[in-house]
């Protein structure tokens, strides 16, 4: 069976270019454009759709929200102050947090998007002054750890890091030395999930994970 959740009409005006999420008791996280202007973040399940907190301080929503079964919620956005920012929304206590931002170590936030776990830790890319980019970790003590940046090993990233139930975060990367491969970070070690080189000639940007750390991505074999 199917469920509506939001259509267009009187209340949105579209809800490209952004997909949506949805966590395992059906509750469905988007972004959409507002007839009145504007865009928002929102949740729906079918019954009822609920905008979640965020303006004044956000002016506008610049990638897809991840929502974890608690109800909370992450996503990329442009500030009230013009820079980019990664923001966090705490359903429970209907709180927003600017966990990290252009000019607080960065100088850009993004792209794709964010993911965000059961416990409220959010994976994400963005860039650092001078044109580095890396992987990131933002943990709800508000501690931000860098998991990976370009720079002698790394070449650049691809996709949106996945983090998992237990803090591993799952990501996409390029090397220096012209190979792709797929990474996972746990315990502060990086373990190399898969290279091209023998078996794979190229890997897809969007690797995904599930639940008990099953990693699933698509790849070209060096056979065809």
């Amino acid at each position: 069976s199917w469920t509506l959740i939001a259509t267009t009409g009187e209340r949105f005006a579209r809800f490209a270019p952004y997909v949506a999420s949805v966590t395992s008791a059906g509750l469905v996280a988007f972004q959409a454009a507002l007839r009145g202007g504007g865009t928002g973040v929102f949740v729906g399940d079918g019954a009822n759709v609920e905008e979640l907190p965020g303006r004044p301080a956000v002016s506008g929503v610049t990638s897809h929200p991840d929502v974890n079964d608690a109800g909370s919620a992450t996503y990329y956005a442009e500030l009230e102050s013009g820079a980019s920012g990664l923001v966090l929304v705490l359903r429970r206590g209907r709180s927003v947090e600017i966990v990290a931002d252009a000019g607080h170590g960065f100088s850009a936030i993004g792209p794709a998007g964010p993911t965000i776990n059961e416990a409220g830790a959010v994976a994400f890319r963005a860039e650092r002054p001078g044109g580095t980019t890396g992987v990131y970790l933002y943990e709800p003590t508000g501690e931000v750890r860098t998991l990976a940046e370009s720079g002698d090993a790394w070449a650049g990233f691809h996709g949106l890091p996945v983090v998992t139930e237990d803090g591993a975060v799952v990501f996409r990367a390029d090397l220096t030395d012209g190979r792709a491969g797929i990474y996972a970070s746990a315990r502060g070690e990086l373990e190399a999930v898969v290279v091209t080189g023998d078996r794979f000639e190229a890997l897809g940007r969007f690797p995904a994970v599930d639940a008990r750390g099953t990693i699933v991505f698509a790849a070209t074999e060096t056979s065809g």
